[in-house]
């Protein structure tokens, strides 16, 4: 397995370089550094120039390129272009947010998700499985925004119009050392999260168990005497849920760069917020930066999905 891993992060190295250049162009086309400065009439075009040469913005765009990378090599994320913060420290600044938000919606999503999953494969076509796939339909079906919105009218304006305990939506001011505002904040942004996630999870699980339940490994365990819930817990969920890791894998590596709506909506302070309102101020270094931490965590995350297969599936061998 060793051989198979470092195989494996050798040939990560050239996907993040290929996909970091794609981005590094495209980027650049889309986001002007300078257009804090252009419509500006009191920045001469002087003023311009200058500006330009100390960002090195005036050099060919394969250099840039280089000289970013050769930056990151050296564990030098940039200097921010609108607020002249390293880069590196506006992230650590956000980070605490993004994985408090991160671990708590993976938690709950993971415990509704197995929850209901396996529930709905277990009672096929009951009322309760009817209303569970009618429910993931409609979270798959509702855009992220929608729901959140739905969660602040509902819980936070509503709530707190008909005088009853209301959830705060992020517009007001509150203090980030408390851990009980951080608990109440929290609430709204993981449910909205949880119930997008889980809609999904649910799914795969449901009709994995399915597809399981009638292999001849399941209906040997039965034959043996073995209970029910025996053969669900240790058998059945067991070879079910490889889909299930693999979507999850994936999703845990990308709310690692912030669930930018998501924040967005809430007032989050996290990674995904921090991207936002960087990329409208075309603040290039620290975009490249977050995009750069989500491409590198999705690509090892696979890897680590691998890994996780063959303590699933003895089956599995990598080589």
């Amino acid at each position: 397995m060793s051989r198979y891993i470092i195989r494996r992060l050798i040939q990560s190295f050239f996907t993040i370089l290929v996909i970091t250049t794609v981005i590094f162009v495209v980027g650049r086309a889309a986001a002007d550094p300078m257009a804090a400065y252009t419509n500006n009439p009191r920045i001469t075009a002087e003023d311009k120039a200058r500006i330009a040469h100390n960002l090195g913005l005036d050099r060919p765009l394969p250099v840039q390129y280089l000289t970013w990378l050769g930056d990151v090599a050296r564990g030098d994320l940039g200097t921010s272009f609108v607020t002249h913060q390293k880069v590196s420290d506006m992230i650590m600044e956000r980070l605490p947010a993004t994985l408090a938000l991160m671990i708590s919606a993976l938690i709950a999503t993971v415990i509704v998700s197995l929850i209901a999953g396996v529930f709905a494969a277990t009672h096929q076509y009951s009322a309760g499985d009817n209303l569970i796939t009618a429910a993931t339909f409609i979270g798959f079906s509702m855009p992220v925004f929608f729901i959140g919105l739905s969660l602040i009218f509902i819980f936070g304006v509503g709530f707190k119009a008909w005088g009853l305990p209301y959830l705060p939506t992020g517009t007001d001011i509150w203090d980030q050392n408390d851990p009980i505002e951080w608990a109440r904040h929290l609430v709204l942004p993981v449910l909205t999260l949880t119930l997008i996630q889980a809609a999904g999870y649910t799914r795969y699980l449901r009709s994995s168990l399915l597809d399981v339940q009638h292999q001849d490994y399941i209906r040997t365990a039965k034959s043996k005497g073995l209970a029910d819930r025996a053969v669900l817990w240790k058998h059945a969920l067991k070879n079910a849920s490889l889909p299930f890791v693999t979507v999850l894998g994936l999703d845990i590596a990308l709310l690692f760069g912030g669930a930018l709506v998501t924040e967005t909506i809430f007032s989050w302070p996290g990674l995904g917020r921090l991207f936002w309102e960087q990329s409208n101020a075309g603040d290039f270094p620290v975009m490249m930066a977050i995009l750069l931490i989500v491409v590198t965590l999705v690509v090892v995350g696979q890897i680590v999905v691998d890994v996780v297969y063959t303590f699933l599936d003895p089956r599995i061998k990598l080589a």
